[in-house]
């Protein structure tokens, strides 16, 4: 149980409910072991339906709440656990983009080359029509892009929140001294991370940001 620091009463632990990246994460790790290993059972029982299924998730959980006519996601916490109720989190947002466009090369793939499990995942899911939601969702979702200064922003308000001295942090022999001193509600409000959230993104989907990512990286 997590107690407020300033309160001194219990708080309900958000990352475990609405830290929905996870779903996306599990569909990136079933493409990439399907890609590397080649293992067309695993795929067939399972990669392939993960992988749409949870793009169905996307686009279920897309929201047009804005002026901009685009689809947004909010209400969410991306990897970096500090940051709670976040809207647009970049990495949330692009690695559901990223799950859509993924769920359909596949369809694309199996109804040409594997009919059979086409049609066992059609008849399961209604893949045509979970297609049209998929190219929607993919082709009108926010993805937030680096300013000139090649800082993406972590979520829609994090480069708003305010500064503080973190030399005490980072000089600490413990980590997590931060929550001795602030509440995750006051934290909230800080341009502070606990885990590397943007740098996970540039990590895992390096050719979305060949401004951002060096070239080294890239060979």
């Amino acid at each position: 149980m997590d107690v407020d620091i300033v309160t001194g009463k219990p708080i309900k632990v958000w990352s475990g409910i609405i830290e929905q990246h996870i779903t996306s994460d599990v569909a990136y790790g079933a493409w990439q072991y399907g890609v590397i290993t080649g293992d067309d059972e695993f795929m067939e029982r399972y990669g392939y339906e993960l992988i749409m299924d949870t793009a169905c998730f996307w686009a279920s959980r897309l929201e047009k709440t804005g002026a901009d006519g685009k689809y947004h996601i909010n209400d969410v916490v991306g990897p970096d656990e500090f940051r709670e109720h976040v809207n647009d989190n970049a990495f949330t947002n692009y690695m559901a983009h990223c799950n859509m466009v993924k769920a359909m090369e596949y369809f694309d793939f199996l109804k040409k080359e594997k009919p059979e499990v086409f049609g066992r995942l059609s008849q399961k899911m209604n893949l045509e029509a979970a297609y049209q939601k998929w190219k929607d969702g993919s082709a009108h979702i926010y993805l937030p892009k680096p300013a000139e200064d090649h800082v993406l922003p972590q979520d829609d308000r994090y480069l708003s929140c305010r500064d503080i001295d973190l030399s005490k942090y980072k000089e600490q022999e413990h980590v997590g001294g931060i929550i001795r001193d602030f509440n995750m509600e006051q934290i909230n409000e800080i341009q502070v991370s606990k885990q590397a959230d943007a740098l996970a993104l540039f990590f895992l989907l390096e050719n979305e940001f060949p401004a951002v990512v060096p070239k080294s990286l890239h060979d």
